[in-house]
This record gives structure tokens, sequence and C-alpha cells, in this order.
């Protein structure tokens, strides 16, 4: 079982031989362990852009728009 890492229970040598992995779109491999706690501030300020400007980019369909524009409300059974 893997959990992220928080300041206060930080383990190096865990992370050394982290095997789960996040890519980012720079090429760069994040070991899952440090995300949170190292990396997560950082990648997000670099590669996240305005919505409108992912809206131009992108051309959402209809069902990718209403996922970012209608929250989830789960059913109850």
């Amino acid at each position: 079982m893997m959990h992220f890492q928080d300041p206060y229970n930080f383990d190096l040598e865990r992370v050394q031989h982290c095997d789960i992995n996040y890519s980012l779109p720079d090429g760069r491999i994040i070991p899952f362990c440090t995300m949170n706690t190292i990396h997560r501030a950082r990648s997000e300020e670099k590669f996240s852009i305005p919505l409108a400007e992912w809206r131009e980019r992108r051309k959402p369909d209809k069902m990718e728009e209403e996922s970012i524009t209608t929250p989830f409300v789960a059913q109850d059974e």
C-alpha cells in the first residue's frame, strides 16, 4: 500500500524505491510518494492554464463541457 508523504512522515528511502510515478508535460517523472509534499504546487503553477484558454485550445465536446461545469451528484440507490 502506498500513501502520500507529508512533512511529518517523509521517508527518503521509500521515495528512492517508489515504483508508482506521475509524468509531467515536460517529460519529468515524479515519484507518487513525493507529489503532494514537494511537487504539486510548483507543477500546477507551471502547467495550469485558465479555463477559457483551455476551452479555446481543446474545443471540448458537450460531455466534456458538462463534466467541468455541472457538479457531480451521486444518485441514491
